[in-house]
C-alpha cells in the first residue's frame, strides 16, 4: 500500500467526523468496529486473512483515538486519566498473575 504524502491532522478529522455524524454515532461505530475485531480474531485464528485482521485492529484503534479526542474536547479529560489508572491496575494484576513481581 502506498502512503499518501498529504498531511493528516487526526484531531481535525475527528472533529469533522463528529460534526458530520454526531458523537452518539461515533460511539456506536466503536461498538461496531469492536464486534468486527472480535469476529476477526476468530477468523484469524482459524487461518483467515491476516490483512483483514490487521484492518480490524486499525479500525478499533482509530475509533478509540476518536473517543479519547471526544473526552478531551468535551471537558472529560478525567475519563482519560481514569482509563490510564485502570490500565496500570490491570498491568499490575497481570504482573502478579504471571509471577514476576
Amino acid at each position: 500500500m502506498q502512503m499518501d504524502t498529504r498531511t493528516i491532522v487526526p484531531d481535525q478529522l475527528y472533529a469533522q467526523a463528529e460534526a458530520k455524524w454526531g458523537a452518539h454515532s461515533q460511539f456506536l461505530m466503536l461498538a461496531e468496529e469492536s464486534a468486527e475485531l472480535a469476529a476477526g480474531v476468530i477468523q484469524f485464528l482459524r487461518g483467515g486473512d491476516v490483512e483483514e485482521f490487521l484492518e480490524e485492529i486499525a479500525d478499533v484503534q482509530l475509533m478509540l483515538e476518536q473517543i479519547k479526542w471526544h473526552f478531551i474536547e468535551h471537558g472529560n479529560k478525567e475519563f482519560l486519566d481514569r482509563i490510564t489508572a485502570i490500565q496500570y491496575e490491570k498491568l499490575m494484576r497481570l504482573r502478579d498473575r504471571i509471577g514476576t513481581a
